[in-house]
């Protein structure tokens, strides 16, 4: 579990802490399907 939400029995909303580490989370995730969908299509051209 996320340190900071280890001591709150309730549940998180409008947490600073939480959404900043939810921005990063997705802004990681976005990044590597970015690359993910880089690598296929140059797999694919490679392929042809």
């Amino acid at each position: 579990m996320l340190s900071f939400l280890r001591d709150t029995n309730e549940i998180p909303k409008n947490n600073p802490k939480l959404k900043a580490h939810a921005v990063k989370v997705f802004n990681i995730r976005c990044e590597e399907r970015e690359r993910k969908y880089s690598a296929q299509k140059l797999f694919r051209l490679n392929k042809e």
